[in-house]
């Protein structure tokens, strides 16, 4: 009698973790919810087991930051792979502004730009310290 009873506790317990395993939110469910939660094409979603893994590229480091907070929020994801790509920022050219500003000063003196732009100076490496 107590074996049949611990039999059919067992059994039980046993059909019960099964629901309650069940229950929880496919990766195919998940992985729609998150896709439709950032609304970003260029950005792949995969879902295995309630881990979200992310590749694509953002524009910054806190729109990559705000999509993992966004995700993270979604039930039934357990953990994120963010392996989203920031682009560095581009590349300024230091002297732009003043090269910009000398071409508009020579402008008006045509002598001048010509003898300036004959003298092929490449790059000026100034040493001079104030103190």
């Amino acid at each position: 009698m107590k074996l049949r009873k611990l039999t059919l506790g067992l059994a039980l317990v046993s059909a019960m973790s099964l629901t309650v395993v069940s229950c929880g939110p496919k990766d195919q469910d998940i992985q729609t919810e998150i896709t439709t939660a950032i609304n970003n094409p260029g950005i792949m979603v995969a879902v295995e087991k309630g881990a979200a893994t992310l590749s694509g590229k953002v524009t910054s480091e806190q729109e990559k930051a705000d999509l993992e907070m966004k995700i993270k929020a979604i039930k039934g994801v357990k953990s994120i792979q963010n392996n989203l790509e920031v682009p560095p920022p581009p590349k300024v050219d230091p002297d732009a502004e003043n090269n910009q500003k000398l071409a508009s000063a020579l402008a008006a003196f045509p002598k001048i730009k010509q003898l300036v732009s004959g003298l092929n100076i490449g790059k000026v490496d100034n040493k001079i310290t104030v103190k």
